[in-house]
């Protein structure tokens, strides 16, 4: 239910989204205990939710990481890094994941580097993107497509990620250029 009404409220951020979901089992289960056990019901009930949804998370995320069909991939790519010792890590995930304890596969690479990545969604579905230099994010790209392209670089100590968004972006989005700077 709390998914549900995210959607609609237009909540788009997974973490909040999360606690949504979170609060939805809390407030139901509390609501549910109540109803039969008063106060110390509505506590056991809210624990009951919590974890509901942590049993939850946990069964789903190994089939987040099942193989999914070829074709499915993006572009990834490195430019100038200033610096041949850099590397950075490229991690996908599926588009529910939410928790982020698995990533559907990892790439390291350093400069002057281009291959394909995938989260085993269908060809015509969004999947996520992450980008970390050592332990640091440089950006989290929520929705990525097949055929979209994502380049990496840095000048003067920053880094810049360029998204171009391919065919099969929804509606207006598809062709557009979308520039990152961390």
């Amino acid at each position: 239910m709390a998914r549900v009404a995210g959607n609609k409220l237009g909540v788009t951020n997974h973490h909040a989204k999360n606690a949504l979901n979170v609060g939805g089992g809390v407030i139901g289960g509390a609501i549910a205990g109540a109803c039969v056990g008063g106060p110390i019901g509505a506590l056991a009930g809210a624990g009951v939710g919590v974890v509901n949804w942590g049993v939850g998370e946990a069964i789903s995320a190994p089939a987040r990481t099942t193989k999914g069909p070829n074709d499915n991939w993006c572009y990834c790519e490195i430019g100038s890094l200033e610096s041949s010792r850099t590397q950075l890590c490229f991690g996908t995930y599926n588009s529910s994941d939410t928790m982020y304890w698995k990533t559907y596969w990892n790439e390291y690479k350093k400069q002057n580097s281009n291959w394909v990545m995938s989260a085993g969604q269908p060809q015509d579905g969004p999947f996520q993107l992450c980008i970390w230099v050592g332990t640091t994010v440089i950006k989290h790209l929520d929705v990525v497509y097949y055929r979209d392209r994502i380049r990496v670089m840095k000048k003067r100590g920053t880094y810049y990620v360029v998204h171009c968004k391919g065919q099969f972006h929804p509606e207006k989005e598809s062709g557009t250029t979308v520039h990152y700077r961390k």
